[in-house]
């Protein structure tokens, strides 16, 4: 891992469009609960796409040097927290 990030949902605009083609894994939170988590290079538009569809308050990102391991990671904190909306890898 690279660096990680945590900020509100509020917080999510165009600055992150600049990230674009980094490899990272988000998790999107309510209430201190797992919500869903996944990995994305485009991660902007995966945010936007999840401001519309779920429902959440903050969001934790975790970059990495390549989409393997974000992969990995992904799947690895998905069976650890079992977030509401993550189905695979359980």
């Amino acid at each position: 891992m690279i660096e990680g990030y945590n900020f509100c949902k509020s917080e999510i605009d165009v600055r992150f469009k600049k990230l674009y083609g980094r490899f990272f894994v988000y998790i999107l939170k309510s209430k201190k609960k797992y919500v869903y988590i996944g990995c994305s290079s485009s991660i902007y538009y995966r945010l936007i796409q999840h401001k519309g569809t779920k429902n959440f308050d903050r969001v934790e990102l975790f970059e990495f040097e390549n989409k393997n391991d974000s992969r990995i990671i992904e799947k690895q904190f998905i069976k650890k927290y079992k977030p509401a909306c993550n189905f695979q890898y359980l």
